[in-house]
């Protein structure tokens, strides 16, 4: 169970700072992407996919967390990661929606890299 629940929030992690480097590089890269041929990267499926996938496994990976070092307010930090995403996507500016979206992710992978040390931390103190 360990080290599945390793496997997941690895992916969590990786997932959550890909999101974030898209948000932030998707702005600066706009032009120069469909020149080289590689568009989808700047698709509104690819956002929804990184999105969905980051929140679900940071979802997942907190609430089993939760059960191994009992911290329940560590569910804050997703919820707030999600407000700020949520956030951006009322803003008529393109650049504040970046911005916040960027900071979401970056937020979200924070969470899951602290729920990994926690729970890393609470199995080493039980296991001595």
């Amino acid at each position: 169970m360990r080290y599945a629940l390793s496997r997941v929030e690895g992916m969590g992690i990786w997932t959550a700072t890909a999101c974030a480097l898209h948000c932030l590089t998707a702005s600066f890269l706009l032009a120069a992407l469909p020149l080289a041929g590689l568009g989808f990267s700047l698709a509104e499926a690819v956002e929804a996919f990184l999105l969905l996938s980051s929140f679900l496994i940071a979802g997942y990976t907190s609430c089993v967390g939760i059960r191994i070092h009992g911290r329940r307010w560590l569910l804050l930090i997703p919820l707030a990661a999600a407000t700020l995403v949520a956030s951006g996507w009322g803003s008529a500016a393109a650049r504040s929606e970046r911005i916040c979206a960027a900071s979401g992710a970056i937020l979200l992978a924070a969470g899951q890299v602290f729920n990994r040390y926690l729970c890393r931390t609470c199995c080493d103190r039980v296991e001595q």
